[in-house]
């Protein structure tokens, strides 16, 4: 059982303790709007998120392909009309 003031990031990185040799966690505090950080190793977490922004910017080489969405509201009004 968890106690009321256990923050659930903080059970995160408990668990990616158990399981891995380094780990970096961050995610968006939904009350402040700010991003909160766990990690173990404050050297390997920098490069680890270095490597995510690259991963991340990388797929903004998607942006160039045509992507055709089916918009079922687009159909409904069609069928309607």
């Amino acid at each position: 059982m968890t106690k009321p003031n256990d923050n659930p990031i903080d059970r995160v990185a408990a668990v990616a303790g158990e399981h891995y040799m380094n780990y970096a966690i961050v995610v968006l505090n939904e009350f402040t709007g700010e991003p909160e950080y766990r990690f173990n190793n404050k050297k390997i977490a920098k490069m680890l998120f270095k490597e995510a922004h690259k991963d991340i910017s990388d797929l903004d080489d998607l942006q160039g392909l045509d992507i055709v969405w089916d918009d079922e509201e687009e159909e409904v009004e069609e069928e309607e009309e």
